[in-house]
């Protein structure tokens, strides 16, 4: 949504006349903030998680009541 947003904002503020050097910038700015978004992800993705609860106690003595 983000990148849809400056794209247009981009089209409609700029003349024609600079879209090709505006395209290379805002190409990079977009590429920058992709690949950082992919590196966070990943790095939390990958991170160990928290073991699940056991939740068997819990539930130990409820049978026929």
């Amino acid at each position: 949504m983000i990148e849809e947003a400056v794209w247009r904002r981009f089209l409609k503020q700029l003349p024609p006349a600079d879209f090709a050097s505006a395209i290379d910038l805002v190409s990079t700015v977009l590429g920058i903030g992709k690949d950082n978004l992919a590196r966070t992800y990943v790095s939390l993705a990958t991170r160990p998680r928290v073991p699940t609860p056991d939740l068997k106690a819990l539930f130990q003595g409820t049978e026929g009541v």
